[in-house]
């Protein structure tokens, strides 16, 4: 990119779906695909202390799930089936839906939260962010819900 100078993108880079042909403001969970790699956009909230993180998630992060670590993700997620505006499930809600106990969620959301790279955020934003990871770079789809 740099001997074409303009910032445009003359390799096939996307942000949310779309091929990148100009300068675009990134907003809070963009999805960025460079090649065969996908960012997601972290930026800090208001005035807390949280920094802007981007995290590496590959396309076929969803393929590398085990079946335990995917029934977990799926369960965190299904609330947003109906609205893009829903809380993730709670532990306790998880546990319930898939018969399993709570540490046992808690062991899974664990692996999860390094697998797309959010471990370090505060412990608040780790299963928002998660959820809205997983749906946004399409490892969990609406129709999986």
């Amino acid at each position: 990119m740099g001997r074409h100078g303009h910032g445009l993108s003359h390799n096939g880079t996307w942000v949310n779906g779309e091929r990148l042909t100009g300068r675009r403001r990134l907003a809070d969970g963009d999805t960025i695909a460079i090649g065969a790699t996908l960012l997601v956009f972290r930026a800090p909230a208001g005035s807390s202390a949280s920094r802007a993180t981007v995290s590496a998630v590959g396309p076929h992060l969803g393929e590398l799930l085990t079946p335990a670590q995917r029934r977990v993700l799926l369960a965190l997620c299904r609330p947003f089936k109906d609205s893009p505006y829903g809380t993730p499930a709670t532990n306790q809600r998880i546990a319930d839906e898939l018969f399993v106990s709570v540490d046992t969620v808690k062991g899974t959301l664990r692996a999860l939260f390094e697998a797309f790279g959010i471990g370090d955020l505060p412990q608040n934003e780790k299963r928002a962010s998660l959820a809205l990871q997983a749906l946004r770079t399409g490892v969990v789809s609406r129709r999986d819900l």
